[in-house]
């Protein structure tokens, strides 16, 4: 059975009843969990549940806020043998994906895999009145329902990075053909394409500046005359010669 409760700011608290529900819980929790235990010292196991915010590190306590921090301290040191003998002890929290089982170990034993993203308080005395309000409050659930809720958040997970996945597939997709009309639009044959070298549209003109009309007629219509060089009125007015 596992332990089930609530912090006085309403944060939901897991806690093995022995070494091998805490193993179960080890397996079965997730990376949004975050773990307290009495550093260097056999102590309770708590997690508190599904509240992490992943984007920040140990020294903002992962989001959490103070009180629930101070509580989950003052009850590991109140639920292991050796501490709650002791003034004080040092407590260590780790988020639940930073926890590794070393092989061959005892159920309930952790270590870490980067000692950077755990955090540590030393000097937490025992507060025997919160110890007792919080034993009042426990409820026992079943393992079984913790392991079905790591399954549901696992297929969320998986659903959530197949969206993302496609929609960044889709986003590169786009931008790519975006670049390829860009890059289309800028390209000599595509400048070459919009110019029609043919065009005799209004305000097309003859090389030598003429208007287009016919070379050998004269004002009038009428074909011009030939002079002593046998050329008509266009040849008189374009001697090249």
């Amino acid at each position: 059975m596992v332990f089930t409760f609530t912090s006085s700011t309403g944060r939901n608290l897991l806690m093995g009843e022995n070494q091998r529900e805490n193993e179960v819980l080890l397996h079965h929790s997730l990376p949004t969990d975050v773990w307290f235990h009495v550093s260097s010292l056999p102590s309770a196991h708590i997690y508190v549940r599904s509240c992490a915010d992943l984007s920040l590190g140990p020294d903002s306590n992962w989001g959490i806020d103070d009180d629930t921090v101070a509580e989950c301290c003052k009850i590991v040191k109140g639920n292991s043998i050796k501490g709650c003998k002791m003034k004080a002890v040092k407590v260590v929290a780790s988020r639940w994906s930073n926890l590794v089982s070393p092989q061959g170990s005892e159920d309930g034993v952790v270590a870490f895999a980067d000692e950077g993203e755990c955090r540590y308080w030393d000097g937490v005395e025992k507060d025997n009145g919160l110890c007792r309000r919080v034993e009042k409050s426990w409820e026992r659930e079943d393992v079984g329902k913790w392991e079905g809720e790591r399954r549901a958040y696992l297929e969320e997970e998986r659903r959530r990075v197949k969206k993302e996945r496609k929609e960044g597939e889709r986003k590169k997709k786009q931008e790519e053909e975006e670049e390829r009309k860009r890059k289309e639009e800028m390209s000599y044959d595509r400048v070459f394409e919009k110019i029609d070298l043919n065009d005799g549209g209004e305000g097309a003109e003859d090389l030598f500046g003429d208007d287009g009309g016919d070379w050998g007629e004269g004002e009038d219509g009428e074909e011009g005359e030939e002079g002593e060089g046998g050329g008509g009125r266009y040849a008189d007015e374009c001697d090249f010669f």
